[in-house]
């Protein structure tokens, strides 16, 4: 996998606006940034089914996206074959034994074809060093991507383009992004809608958007 020509004019406008941040720099703050902004908002998923097996409690479940990403949260849980849905979740039936593992509570009796619904960040970096995220996350966030690189930037300490006001106003500005993309990713990028919740129980919010 290599950078799709969006993340490559991210990166280059990063060094452009800031002279003298190396390339790796800013690969390496879009990784991190990248990561905070999609842990928040929830907004890259991933179903994974996987078939029961009767007496078997733990699962592996095997990501099929290119790129695979990396679990950090289920956010759901349901049979496949469930007419109820999007109403039901099971979160509570399970829980993660990260990287992959799944551990259900109740020991099967039946086969049946269940969904684990999770959220996923950034995992690794492709040949370039680039951060492997999928191309929809820069093409529909760019900006926002920016501002936090540029949150980051301004707030290091003794660089020429250190600037602790600008480091502020970045930080708030990628503050709101991350509570906008999760509004996205609890209406599924459709204005006035809701595409699912979370049980109340479960205290996070909603999938992605594309």
């Amino acid at each position: 996998m290599t950078a799709s020509a969006d993340m490559t004019r991210l990166l280059t406008d990063v060094t452009v606006k800031y002279p003298g941040v190396m390339m790796t720099d800013a690969q390496a703050k879009l990784y991190a940034v990248a990561n905070e902004f999609l842990a928040f908002s929830n907004l890259w998923y991933e179903d994974v089914s996987f078939d029961l097996v009767v007496g078997q409690n733990s699962y592996t479940l095997t990501l099929a996206e290119v790129p695979p990403g990396r679990i950090a949260r289920l956010v759901a849980l349901y049979d496949s074959q469930d007419v109820r849905l999007p109403d039901i979740y099971w979160c509570d039936r399970a829980r993660l034994t990260l990287p992959n593992g799944l551990t259900i509570y109740t020991t099967p009796s039946t086969v049946k074809t269940w969904v684990a619904r999770v959220v996923k960040i950034i995992a690794d970096v492709d040949a370039d060093n680039n951060p492997a995220l999928p191309d929809w996350v820069i093409q529909r966030y760019r900006d926002d991507l920016l501002a936090g690189i540029q949150r980051d930037l301004c707030l290091e300490v003794g660089k020429p383009w250190s600037n602790p006001t600008m480091g502020a106003f970045w930080g708030k500005t990628f503050l709101q992004a991350k509570g906008r993309a999760r509004v996205d990713a609890i209406k599924g990028n459709v204005l006035g809608q809701t595409n699912w919740a979370y049980p109340q129980s479960f205290g996070r919010g909603t999938q992605r958007g594309v």
